[in-house]
């Protein structure tokens, strides 16, 4: 089986930004490098935080 090239620093920024500006604003998320693929999932409804519930 052929070996994949990592995800670069400039791979995950560049779906940073093109999460941001899809969703107008910085969205926490995920990015999951696979064997036989790379996902990026855009957490955009979180529990809260342990500030909120204080």
């Amino acid at each position: 089986m052929a070996e994949r090239p990592q995800l670069s620093l400039a791979d995950v920024v560049s779906i940073a930004q093109a999460t941001t500006l899809a969703n107008g604003g910085h969205v926490p998320a995920l990015i999951i490098e696979g064997t036989h693929q790379t996902v990026a999932v855009a957490l955009e409804t979180i529990g809260p935080t342990f500030m909120d519930l204080n």
